[in-house]
């Protein structure tokens, strides 16, 4: 999908991929830290990596919705419903 928006930057695409997780692994590691840091016991750190998820899916809706018409290509819509379909059928799922 990343390539499809940006065919002619796919290198720059790939790269800002990599750093955003990088960036999402260090702070989600630090922001764990500091629950333990101040007192809280070990169940804390995951209630912050669930925020975290949350917050990501939040933000992952917002672009769809807002950007909505760079992933949709004609035809395909159909077809994916039909593949998911018998996919279900055949009890793959």
């Amino acid at each position: 999908m990343m390539f499809r928006v940006s065919p002619q930057a796919q290198m720059m695409g790939a790269a800002f991929m990599q750093a955003a997780f990088n960036l999402a692994n260090t702070l989600g590691a630090y922001l764990g830290g500091k629950t333990l840091k101040y007192g809280y016991t070990s169940n804390y750190p995951a209630l912050v990596g669930a925020t975290m998820a949350l917050a990501g899916f939040l933000c992952a809706l917002f672009l769809y919705r807002k950007y909505a018409r760079l992933f949709q290509v004609r035809g395909q819509e159909r077809k994916v419903k039909t593949h998911v379909i018998e996919i279900v059928k055949k009890g793959w799922l």
